[in-house]
């Protein structure tokens, strides 16, 4: 099997790399691990909010790039992660704009400030695990 991009994790963010990539004209293949109908990934947890290191996709670029090295645990030895981190920050607000040229919709989830972006129509919130 051959492509032009490997993308790890069909959550939200595997989903919209694979939908960027063709639309870019690019063959793209998702390798997922869930494997049952049911199985637990972070996108299910999250009830369609969108956020950065619990931080507003459009706060102050600054205030993103704190948050997420304050999130990150990055080995000394290596400085990719440290790097990765800063692309996330400096690039969150990018993806917003993307998500919403794509057509999501959204809403305001909750006076928290990392509730600020939630796809619409959001499901019901609910004490608990409740994504089945």
């Amino acid at each position: 099997m051959s492509c032009d991009v490997v993308i790890v994790g069909a959550g939200l963010a595997g989903l919209t790399a694979a939908n960027e990539a063709i639309a870019l004209g690019l063959s793209a293949r998702i390798i997922e691990q869930g494997s049952e109908r049911d199985y637990l990934c972070n996108s299910r947890l999250a009830g369609g909010i969108v956020h950065v290191a619990f931080k507003d996709m459009e706060a102050d670029l600054g205030a993103r790039q704190s948050a997420v090295a304050d999130n990150m645990t990055a080995d000394p030895a290596h400085d990719s992660a440290t790097e990765h981190s800063q692309i996330l920050a400096d690039d969150s607000e990018l993806a917003l704009a993307w998500m919403k040229k794509q057509g999501a919709r959204f809403i305001k989830g909750g006076a928290l400030e990392f509730m600020r972006w939630v796809l619409a129509p959001p499901r019901p919130r609910r004490p608990g695990l409740d994504w089945k």
